[in-house]
């Protein structure tokens, strides 16, 4: 079977770049050699990612949307001062903004010297860095998907009480090596990006600059006088190796049509899970295939489904009356957690998202 391995975003805009956003076609057979998928439904992701973060020696490059596993950093901390560099990839947005525990954690790990770099520039959605993918270069090992690094997303709770995700372990040559320069071009900032809404970098601030202008960090320096300035640099440490034919790195019209493009090609079965469905090209792909007698199923989360934070969000509660209106079986889930995960599967193809 090949493969289509995938981070998408939740952004309030389907236009625009979201950085570390990739989709990649893998050859037939590799992945049963160099993938291993985890469930954190019912897999403890968070011993394993601290166990390789333990077991590195080189480099470690994260990139986190939310970040609030103290034990994840931890292990980065202390892989730091072990003298394993470390390089974290952070957001403005989510931690600033939206999630307080986050902006605690990113307090913690800055005021120990670890090197943090937020995308800044535009301080507004879409372009936001909404990975969650850890690059392991001594071990050749790179690890992402839809889980973000909460304790609660990465490790089930209880039975009952879980979040559908997706983590994907890879040592695919292909994929580690796209992953080490494209976050190796991120971090270094002087390249442009071709679906950006501004006109070229930079796109990134060092933690102390990026804390300097933000008055919701006016508290940090209080809260950790003696907090340790990071040494940070960003000069390139990867080579610009190629990249797998089918990568894409950004969210919008380049994902959404790649999606459109195999459930239109598949006369099989169409299973998707679906966090939030906010995109008519896809809704109308799916709908087509179903009415042509393909057989269709799919799976929602409700908290998205009812969700009125922006407007954009409101097409989700649309487009799943749509499908269930003409008769797409629409189910979900009956647990206490959450469906966070993004995937679709047909006969020849799977996304991680």
């Amino acid at each position: 079977m090949k493969k289509i391995t995938a981070t998408t975003t939740r952004s309030r805009s389907l236009a625009g770049l979201c950085v570390l956003v990739t989709t990649l076609l893998l050859a037939p057979g590799a992945a049963a050699q160099t993938d291993q998928m985890y469930f954190p439904a019912v897999d403890n992701v968070t011993n394993l990612l601290v166990s390789k973060i333990n077991a590195e020696t080189a480099r470690i490059d994260i990139a986190a949307w939310y970040l609030t596993e103290r034990s994840i950093s931890i292990a980065l901390i202390n892989a730091h001062k072990r003298g394993v560099q470390v390089r974290l990839l952070g957001d403005r947005g989510s931690i600033f903004e939206i999630e307080q525990r986050t902006k605690a954690e990113y307090y913690w790990l800055a005021s120990q010297g670890m090197p943090i770099r937020l995308r800044y520039n535009p301080t507004w959605f879409p372009e936001i860095v909404h990975g969650k993918a850890t690059i392991f270069k001594g071990q050749r090992l790179v690890s992402f998907g839809s889980a973000n690094y909460t304790p609660f997303q990465l490790a089930p709770a209880s039975s009952t009480n879980y979040s559908d995700e997706t983590v994907l372990f890879s040592t695919d040559s292909a994929l580690v090596n796209a992953f080490l320069t494209k976050f190796d071009v991120i971090w270094n900032d002087t390249t442009g990006e071709p679906n950006s809404r501004i006109s070229g970098p930079p796109y990134l601030k060092n933690w102390d600059d990026a804390c300097a202008s933000e008055s919701a960090c006016s508290d940090y320096r209080t809260q950790y006088p003696n907090a340790v300035r990071a040494t940070i640099s960003t000069a390139r440490l990867e080579q610009n190796y190629a990249m797998p034919a089918e990568m894409v790195w950004s969210q919008g019209p380049e994902f959404n049509n790649r999606l459109v493009q195999e459930i239109n090609a598949e006369s099989n079965s169409i299973k998707f899970v679906i966090y939030r469905l906010t995109v008519d090209n896809i809704t109308q792909a799916v709908l087509n295939k179903f009415r042509a007698g393909v057989p269709v199923q799919l799976i929602v989360e409700p908290t998205e489904y009812l969700n009125r934070k922006w407007p954009e969000f409101w097409l989700t509660h649309a487009y799943i009356d749509k499908l269930w209106a003409a008769g797409v079986p629409v189910k979900q889930r009956r647990h206490e957690g959450l469906t966070h995960m993004k995937m679709l599967v047909t006969s020849r193809y799977a996304t991680n998202a």
